[in-house]
């Protein structure tokens, strides 16, 4: 019953108009929510900013009422992770910064 409640709340909170929102609110809430959860709301509200490999994962960085969170997924299992408030952002795009060409970028 506990968790229908925090489910129900977070439905809530993505429902407000976005000048009703309170990011910090929203986030505390997605983080209560079960990893699968999770893993749909990242796929649903969240905003896909790049993908990499690890090994055989497969790590997708999403923005997420201002915050980065990451999914990793292999194999049908989803798992979150997000990042310190401190964590800059240049640190958390750096793994995904490898596999772009900035050359190409700048010839086209």
């Amino acid at each position: 019953m506990r968790y229908l409640w925090h489910l129900l709340s977070f439905s809530q909170a993505l429902s407000f108009r976005p000048e009703e929102r309170n990011p910090m609110l929203e986030f505390s809430m997605f983080q209560r929510l079960p990893s699968w959860s999770q893993a749909e709301v990242l796929t649903k509200e969240g905003t896909l900013l790049a993908q990499r490999r690890h090994k055989d994962w497969t790590v997708s960085l999403y923005s997420l009422n201002n915050r980065f969170v990451e999914l990793w997924t292999r194999d049908g299992l989803h798992i979150t992770s997000s990042f310190h408030q401190d964590t800059t952002p240049l640190a958390i795009v750096e793994p995904y910064l490898e596999h772009v060409n900035v050359q190409d970028m700048l010839l086209s």
